[in-house]
């Protein structure tokens, strides 16, 4: 939010924030709305569930939209990482550490960044022709991550886990740490987000980062072409996630 603030700014254009109650369509649809009765000349819609709804679809049609992490709508388009991208990323680094398999404890199925992660996950680990185990979900806490790595952690045969938040990963670690399962000696964790903790935490945790910043000045750019332009068609743009390796990684031990 900061990034877009900032960017608008400096194009001399001020930002009005309507925050949705819920991840429900009708409270997304109600949050364009208050925007639509201020007047806006633009929305940066940011959402991490579809949001192709009547409602939706009428005020993008008439105020120009641009979307960060949800769908697309037929008069918006999208500023996104690939999140296919990231699980995939994740999963082949420890693929390549020669991990016979990998675990994913996954967010929650109705967000978009959590099914499309898994089904990065689940691809890598087919292409290899690797054994998929079953999916553990989370619902993006620490404590979430917690009670997963506590089922996880009484595996012995798992070696390696892709967990789709920085947040659960620290869960995880924590649960392990207590279950006399060392991190990466006997269970290697990647995470994603690479939030600032993720260099601190003990080990530090190997991650896929997302650049919000840069997702959040690309959007406002997007949103400003299309105020110049509004018969211009919509395009969509997807940023490039990056693997930072650190200490929570490690080669299979056997």
């Amino acid at each position: 939010m900061r990034a877009a603030q900032s960017a608008a700014r400096r194009a001399g254009y001020a930002v009005n924030i309507s925050t949705a109650s819920s991840l429900d369509p009708a409270a997304i649809a109600a949050a364009m709305t208050r925007l639509d009765h201020q007047s806006v000349e633009g929305i940066v819609l940011v959402v991490p569930v579809p949001t192709g709804t009547d409602a939706v679809e009428a005020i993008a049609r008439r105020i120009p939209t641009v979307t960060i992490d949800g769908s697309r709508t037929l008069s918006s388009e999208i500023v996104a990482i690939d999140q296919f991208e990231v699980g995939r990323l994740a999963t082949e680094h420890l693929l390549e550490l020669e991990h016979p398999t990998v675990w994913h404890i996954a967010g929650p199925d109705e967000w978009l960044d959590s099914t499309g992660r898994a089904a990065g996950w689940r691809a890598a680990l087919e292409s290899e022709g690797r054994e998929v185990p079953p999916l553990l979900h989370g619902d993006w806490s620490p404590e979430s991550g917690y009670q997963a790595g506590l089922l996880l952690g009484r595996i012995p045969e798992a070696s390696a886990v892709f967990v789709a938040s920085d947040e659960m990963a620290f869960g995880v670690i924590r649960a392990l740490h207590e279950l006399g399962r060392r991190v990466p000696e006997d269970l290697s964790v990647v995470g994603v987000d690479d939030i600032p903790l993720s260099a601190y935490c003990s080990p530090a945790l190997t991650t896929v980062a997302q650049p919000f910043g840069d997702i959040a000045a690309l959007a406002v750019e997007h949103l400003l072409r299309r105020i110049d332009d509004p018969s211009a068609p919509p395009a969509s743009t997807e940023v490039a996630a990056q693997l930072v390796i650190r200490s929570s990684t490690a080669p299979y031990a056997g």
